[in-house]
Parts: C-alpha cells; sequence; structure tokens
C-alpha cells in the first residue's frame, strides 16, 4: 500500500502525492475533520472512530490537485459524508473506545496497527481480518496509539 505526501504549493491549495505519510494530512486537518464529525454524530467515541476511518481510507489518495475547491474542502466533504453514513450504520456502543492502561506489549501492537493503518493505507476492516483480531481491537488500538504520541 501506499502512503500520501503532501506539497504545499501555494496557501490555500495543497497537492497530494504518494510515498509521504498521513500523519501530516490528520496534523493539518484532523482538528477541522473532527468538528465537522461531531456536528453530525455528537457521540465522541463514534466520532472518533469516523475520524480514523477517514484518515486510514483511500479516499483521501483520491485528492485531485486540479480541483479548485483544495484539499481542506475535499477533506471536510470526506468528513460529513463519512459522518452522514456512519450515523446510520454504527452501533451506539460507548465501548468502542473504554480507556484501559496499556501494558508495554499493547504499545507494540498498537504501534503496529497504527503503521498498518496510516502508513501503509489498509483499512480498519482488512487489518482485524489479516490479523484475526475483533473490529473493535484494531480501533482500540488506534486511539491508544494517538493517547500515546498526544502525551509523548
Amino acid at each position: 500500500m501506499s502512503t500520501l505526501n503532501v506539497t504545499a504549493y501555494s496557501p490555500n491549495k495543497l497537492e497530494v502525492k504518494r510515498g509521504s505519510n498521513r500523519i501530516q494530512l490528520y496534523e493539518r486537518y484532523g482538528a477541522m475533520a473532527y468538528g465537522v464529525i461531531l456536528q453530525i454524530i455528537p457521540e465522541t467515541d463514534q466520532a472518533q472512530r469516523v475520524l480514523i476511518d477517514l484518515f486510514a481510507s483511500s479516499q483521501i489518495e483520491e485528492f485531485n490537485p486540479a480541483d479548485t475547491r483544495g484539499l481542506g474542502s475535499t477533506i471536510i466533504r470526506l468528513a460529513r459524508s463519512r459522518a452522514l453514513f456512519a450515523r446510520k450504520t454504527i452501533p451506539s456502543s460507548s465501548d468502542l473506545f473504554t480507556s484501559t492502561t496499556s501494558a508495554p506489549g499493547n504499545n507494540k501492537q498498537a504501534k503496529f496497527v497504527f503503521n498498518l493503518a496510516f502508513c501503509q493505507g489498509f483499512t480498519p476492516e482488512t487489518i482485524a481480518q489479516r490479523l484475526q483480531i475483533p473490529y473493535s481491537s484494531v480501533m482500540q488500538a488506534i486511539h491508544e496509539y494517538f493517547l500515546f504520541l498526544r502525551t509523548s
């Protein structure tokens, strides 16, 4: 799988190229996308799940630099459409992201799952199938690694 490269060529437009890091997109547009998602899905656990799915999806790679709306509006549009779809399909369970204390071994698994999703471009569903673990465990591992990155 490929990753993305974000190269600024003007203040308002970004060009997305293969070979870089999705984390750059998340750092730049994650808060904005999360705000859009929270307006549609007020439950933070579900909104976080949709946000992770958004930045792990292959749709991010399909950005067209010739699009006059720019990457920011493309991410807003994708966040909105994913949130609307998720509002219909995601079950209301608040235990998807229950906080647990990470053991040192879990940190390695969380980092591995995170790298599969954000660096190699696998969807959480694909990761769950290939590693033969529940989807909720994949989402929990990604969430734990985000928390680890924020606190380190």
